[in-house]
C-alpha cells in the first residue's frame, strides 16, 4: 500500500513545503544545532498553515476553532515532512552522482 503524502495536504497549502524546505536551509547556515531543525521547520509550518487556515474560517464558533486547531496542527506537520522528504531526494541525488 502506497501512501502518497499529496494527496492528504491541501492543495492551497503546498506552496509551504519549498517554504518550509528552505527555511530548512537557511537554518542549517546558521549556529543553530542542526538536530533542532526539523523542530524549527515543524513548528513553522504548524504556525503557517494556521496563519491561512484561521484567515479562511467562516465564523468564529467553537467547532471552527477547533477544526482549524486541527487543521492547522495536521497541514503543517504534513507539508513539514513533505519538505524534509524533498530535502533527503536532494541529498540522495547528490550522492548518486
Amino acid at each position: 500500500m502506497d501512501i502518497i503524502l499529496i494527496d492528504y495536504i491541501k492543495p492551497e497549502l503546498l506552496i509551504l513545503i519549498p517554504t518550509l524546505w528552505l527555511l530548512g536551509e537557511i537554518v542549517k547556515k546558521t549556529q543553530i544545532k542542526k538536530a533542532l531543525i526539523p523542530l524549527i521547520v515543524g513548528i513553522s509550518g504548524i504556525c503557517l498553515a494556521g496563519l491561512y487556515v484561521f484567515s479562511t474560517m467562516p465564523s468564529f464558533s467553537l467547532q471552527c476553532v477547533l477544526g482549524a486547531i486541527f487543521a492547522s496542527l495536521t497541514q503543517g506537520l504534513l507539508c513539514a515532512g513533505g519538505s524534509v522528504y524533498v530535502h533527503e531526494i536532494i541529498k540522495n541525488i547528490g550522492r548518486s552522482k
